[in-house]
């Protein structure tokens, strides 16, 4: 009998260590059962409540805001169930962003700031999320498209310094990798349109493509001999210039972004450019591994769905004008999302994007304020 007693004792104190171990250490438990085949698999069992949070987990790591726009920040606290789910919100810096006991900020002014998220119930969890908030653009950005074409040939230095000298904010340029890993300008795969030679980018080296001359486009007669430019002279040229570059990635692999991002470094412009892409994945690598680069994604037609994803990657659309209303504008920008749009030829085009509100305008012409 004694030896029953003391059994029942045991088991009653084993279920009631179980019980506070449960309350203290709030996961979601798996209870196993075999399946017909005789393995193991685990069945989830409903969560217990009034535990302690265990994380904080924002929407995105990284976030971006217009100047003088407002936005709730996103997060979701760990357990869900947890006992007490409050948070505390706090900016590194209150000149750049507000944020209220909501949650909702505010960019006050263009720069970039940490907001905190803390736990109350005295965990001590907490999360940060890196903010940037860029100038509010009250006069569309004029781009030009591969260079001034109409001066000469496409993605040439000669059409690049044109530009430059015409005064044009940006310029857009088409970037490839070599078989050696190394940047050039061309648009097309194969170097057959523009120049003397013919084959692919990525099966010739840096030296091999510098034997070929370009040889299509206009007033080829009246320039020095122009071969395909590297990455670097048109980082030096857009400097000497103040052109901001508009960088689209063409033949480029994820993992030769490394590379791309130290020539940016070393010529101090990682926050000084515009990375453009129809492949959202070299988007997303280049947002994971900088903070400050500008980014946009290109694609046909603008879209809700589109606006919502560029908004939660804090990346910019890049668009074919045609697709363009004033309502899409609103709401991209209600998202925080910047908008560039290609290609514009004529003086009402370029009217029509400037009176919805367009951010950038990317064109094969010169805009009536540069004539």
């Amino acid at each position: 009998m004694e030896r029953r007693i003391r059994g029942i004792q045991k088991s009653l104190l084993i279920g009631m260590l179980i019980g506070i171990l449960v309350l203290l250490f709030p996961t979601t438990t798996f209870a196993e059962r075999a399946n017909e085949g005789g393995n193991q698999v685990s069945t989830p069992i409903p969560p217990i409540y009034g535990t302690k949070v265990l994380a904080i987990k924002p929407s995105a790591p990284q976030l971006k805001m217009i100047e003088g726009t407002s936005q709730q920040l996103e997060y979701q606290v760990v357990p869900t169930t947890a006992l007490n789910t409050k948070v505390t919100f706090a900016t590194s810096d209150k000149n750049v962003i507000s944020i209220d006991s909501k949650g909702v900020m505010k960019g006050l002014m263009p720069g970039r700031a940490n907001i905190t998220i803390s736990s109350t119930d005295g965990s001590g969890v907490r999360t940060r999320i890196s903010v940037q908030v860029t100038e509010q653009i009250s006069k569309v950005k004029n781009i030009a498209h591969r260079g001034l074409v109409d001066v000469a040939p496409e993605n040439s230095m000669a059409a690049f310094q044109a530009a430059g000298e015409k005064g044009f904010w940006g310029l857009e340029f088409d970037v490839q990798s070599t078989k050696d890993h190394h940047f050039i300008v061309m648009h097309d795969a194969d170097i057959a349109r523009m120049t003397n030679g013919s084959g692919y980018v990525k099966d010739y080296t840096r030296w091999e493509l510098r034997r070929y001359r370009i040889d299509s486009g206009e007033n080829l007669e009246n320039l020095p001999t122009q071969r395909i430019p590297e990455l670097s002279d048109v980082l030096e040229l857009c400097q000497k210039y103040n052109m901001t570059p508009v960088i689209e990635l063409k033949e480029v692999q994820v993992s030769e972004l490394e590379g791309f991002l130290d020539i940016l470094r070393k010529y101090d412009m990682e926050d000084d450019v515009i990375v453009i892409s129809f492949h959202f994945e070299l988007l997303e690598w280049l947002r994971n591994n900088s903070e400050s680069i500008g980014l946009q994604w290109i694609e046909k037609s603008m879209s809700t769905a589109h606006v919502n994803l560029c908004s939660s990657r804090n990346i910019d659309i890049d668009t074919k004008f045609h697709s363009l209303t004033s309502e899409k504008m609103s709401f991209a920008h209600s998202q925080n999302v910047l908008v560039n749009c290609w290609t514009i030829l004529r003086d009402e085009e370029y009217k029509k994007m400037q009176d919805i509100g367009v951010d950038y305008i990317t064109m094969d012409m010169i805009p009536p304020a540069l004539r």
